[in-house]
């Protein structure tokens, strides 16, 4: 079966007719169109921070089922005036276009405008939730129009999230079909998440791409927007098995890797493999704090044969400061390893 072509996002000039249109795919008439007008909505909240077109390929009609578990607004309710257009079936799957004019995105920002117009304070935390879902599409739909402030939508934004105990987070991310897992919970791109103030360890990934993991830390009332593009995994052959007890420094290794095109294999057999050790040394104790010698050591093994070590120390520091420094040091320690061309040598 060849491959679906997936029209993610395709805008026109504001002097047309037609301001945004999207294309989706389902079993049904009725599931392309709930397709096209969910992915309707994806392009138009990831207007946010990018104003350029882009294309993916999907295969076995699996186009539908992403989108349609990716954006929390399906409602027709939520965009007025949505036209749609049944274009011919591929590969045995409904197609349909859904189109947004000018007039309709004007008549959609006046609707959703008079949505928000109540009082935080008045809400539940659920209200209040779904009045910052609607302004996170809201916002975007002001690109589309000529001279319309957004002061009203910013002030209401400040009001609810000042009344909502929570931080609402926004990832949007290059594939849009991406995962995100979040204290072993998953998500889908561009979707409000609502998280109580405190620091998270999150994942991004998608079969074929190497993953991205980090650390997310937010405060009660806070909007945050994580841009994050994946990069692909399938023209490299670069794998490696990372034997790392600390599971802080094995992301921030995960990450560093990542920076010369390495993905990390599941197989602790793989001829490729990169020990990461640490062992600390008490040294003294002041006002409370204990402090330690620390030496992370490196080993790079090829076929079973050690290929090259590294070590880096740091030397009366505590355990706070060590684990603040996690990053600079595996992002310092794989440069080591690989330099002077060493990566090339490795792999081959």
């Amino acid at each position: 079966m060849k491959k679906l072509l997936l029209i993610l996002a395709l805008a026109f000039s504001l002097n047309g007719e037609i301001v945004i249109e999207a294309i989706g795919y389902g079993k049904t008439i009725s599931e392309s169109k709930e397709s096209s007008l969910a992915e309707l909505g994806r392009v138009i909240i990831s207007s946010v921070n990018s104003e350029f077109t882009k294309k993916e390929s999907m295969k076995n009609g699996q186009a539908s089922k992403e989108i349609h578990n990716t954006v929390s607004i399906k409602s027709s309710t939520i965009l007025t005036g949505v036209q749609y257009r049944n274009l011919a079936k591929e590969d045995g799957y409904f197609v349909t276009k859904a189109i947004l004019s000018r007039d309709a995105v004007n008549q959609s920002i006046r609707i959703l405008e008079k949505k928000i117009n109540v009082r935080g304070s008045r809400l539940s935390r659920s209200g209040i939730r779904e009045k910052l879902e609607i302004i996170s599409i809201l916002k975007p739909l002001f690109s589309y129009t000529h001279n319309r402030s957004t002061k009203f939508v910013d002030k209401k934004e400040t009001e609810f999230l000042s009344y909502l105990n929570q931080a609402q987070i926004q990832f949007h991310l290059v594939p849009k079909s991406a995962k995100i897992e979040i204290g072993g919970k998953s998500y889908p791109a561009f979707q409000s998440i609502f998280l109580s103030a405190g620091k998270y360890r999150f994942a991004v990934s998608k079969k074929g791409y190497f993953s991205e993991r980090g650390y997310l830390r937010v405060s009660n009332g806070e909007k945050v927007i994580k841009n994050i593009t994946l990069l692909q995994s399938s023209n490299s052959q670069k794998e490696i098995f990372l034997d790392i007890k600390n599971r802080r420094l094995k992301g921030n290794f995960e990450n560093s890797l990542i920076r010369y095109k390495i993905s990390q294999s599941q197989n602790s057999h793989h001829k490729f493999k990169l020990k990461v050790r640490v062992s600390r040394e008490f040294k003294s104790q002041v006002s409370g704090y204990r402090f330690y010698d620390f030496v992370i050591e490196t080993k790079l093994y090829k076929n079973g044969k050690l290929f090259k070590t590294k070590q880096a120390k740091m030397r009366n520091k505590t355990i706070q400061y060590f684990n603040g420094k996690s990053k600079k040091i595996s992002q310092a320690l794989v440069k080591s390893l690989f330099a002077n061309n060493d990566i090339k040598r490795f792999f081959k």
